[in-house]
């Protein structure tokens, strides 16, 4: 009976005659989008990275560590509603996170804006080098 069931159950998933596709395109599909995403948020990554901001602030970190710290950056916001990826720039000490800059990227077109956290705004690059 058991066998029945399950033979009936694959049959209407994935007979194409009905409309419905395999199990398989599904999952296809949902990897195919997280390898896109892990592309896309690699991208902003590397954007960021790029900055000459960054890259001065991790050169103090590794020369005043002798080596033993390294600055990090991560994805720390997916675009949901909101249209950006926020990156954040820090170092790590195991279980605590200090973040030295936030940025909030927008992938098309590429734009940085530095986020103040404390005030919640965003702020073109050349106004927060001024101001920091």
């Amino acid at each position: 009976m058991l066998f029945c069931i399950l033979l009936l159950a694959c049959q209407e998933n994935g007979d194409p005659s009905k409309g419905n596709k395999p199990d398989s395109t599904v999952i296809l599909s949902k990897f195919q989008k997280d390898s896109l995403e892990a592309v896309l948020e690699q991208k902003m990554i590397d954007t960021v990275s790029k900055l000459p901001d960054v890259k001065e602030r991790s050169k103090l970190i590794e020369t005043n560590s002798l080596g033993n710290r390294h600055l990090r950056i991560w994805v720390a916001g997916i675009p949901d509603a909101r249209k950006f990826y926020w990156i954040a720039v820090g170092e790590g000490y195991g279980k605590n996170e200090v973040t030295h800059f936030n940025f909030h990227v927008y992938p098309d077109p590429t734009r940085i804006l530095f986020y103040d956290v404390i005030n919640e705004r965003e702020m073109p690059l050349e106004e927060w080098r001024e101001h920091k």
